[in-house]
């Protein structure tokens, strides 16, 4: 045996008895960690609402379809209920006569403009239906309803008891000034209803020293101005024996001869007379006016001679 071999046979024997290998190490594991408790975040309930009252919405006035059309050149009792409700409204200021004409359509149109209507001039089921029975209609130059006043029953000698006050709606305005021919004088009480004007005849008379208003009563009033004679005066025989407060349909003449006046163009209440500015001018051949931006009555006048 050479020494080669010696050798080999020596490693051999250290390999078997384990003196030339170092143990193999034994890998320890990674403790696994206690997993954490999580606590669940708990989401807090909403409180609860109380419910929003949804105003309710407006109530649309449906058309009362057993009304039927009133046009212009119409005549009757329907078309005198439609002109003394709009006159009640303040839309109308002339007669209550039946008879549908330019008055009571240029009226109608106002009316259906302010109360948000087709505006075309007729009265179908939709107007008459606001007009009558629409508990919020609008009148004009106001923002309440005017109830039409009851209708009064005669007494024992047959005379109508007369309204205490006017059922057309008029805006109270006192001027601050007013000038007859380019003269100051004291300014008399007016009142507005769209572009007319009611004038107070009683304080107009003493504001001019050359004028003479003498009344009896509400039954008869003579007006002396600029050579002028005006008399109005009631001519039912029934109502002359009653103690007018108020009253409103008069007839009339200017020295001798006739004068239209529509009802309401001369008014008698509580004692004081009022006109409208378009009577007192036909009545006076004069020009009245009134000038919103300055609140001023200016009135010009002829003498008769």
């Amino acid at each position: 045996m050479n020494i080669i071999n010696t050798l080999l046979l020596y490693l051999s024997l250290l390999t078997a008895t384990g003196l030339g290998a170092a143990p193999t190490p034994e890998i320890t594991p990674e403790p696994t960690p206690a997993p954490t408790a999580v606590v669940e975040q708990q989401t807090p309930a909403p409180e609860a609402t109380a419910p929003q009252a949804t105003a309710a919405p407006e109530p649309t006035i449906t058309p009362n379809l057993s009304y039927g059309y009133l046009r212009q050149g119409n005549k009757g009792d329907d078309v005198r209920r439609l002109q003394t409700r709009l006159r009640e409204l303040g839309y109308l200021t002339g007669n209550v006569d039946g008879s549908f004409g330019r008055q009571t359509y240029s009226a109608l149109l106002a009316f259906q403009h302010a109360n948000h209507l087709t505006a075309d001039g007729v009265a179908g089921p939709a107007t008459l239906t606001a007009l009558y029975e629409n508990p919020k209609v609008i009148p004009n130059l106001a923002r309440v309803t005017v109830s039409p006043e009851p209708t009064a029953t005669p007494d024992a000698e047959g005379v109508i008891p007369l309204p205490e006050n006017p059922t057309s709606i008029w805006v109270d305005q006192k001027a601050e000034a007013a000038l007859l021919n380019g003269e100051a004088i004291t300014a008399p009480h007016v009142w507005l209803r769209g572009s007319e004007i009611l004038i107070s005849l009683t304080e107009l008379a003493e504001a001019v020293p050359a004028w003479t208003l003498e009344s009896e009563g509400g039954n008869r009033a003579v007006l002396t101005a600029s050579g002028h004679t005006v008399t109005v005066f009631v001519t039912d025989e029934r109502l002359k024996q009653a103690e007018l407060t108020y009253y409103d349909q008069y007839s009339a003449d200017v020295d001798g001869k006739g004068l239209t006046a529509r009802q309401g163009d001369v008014v008698f209440a509580d004692g004081q007379w009022t006109v409208t500015d378009a009577w007192l001018a036909a009545a006076l051949s004069a020009s009245v006016q009134y000038d919103a931006d300055e609140n001023t009555l200016v009135i010009r006048v002829m003498e008769k001679d």
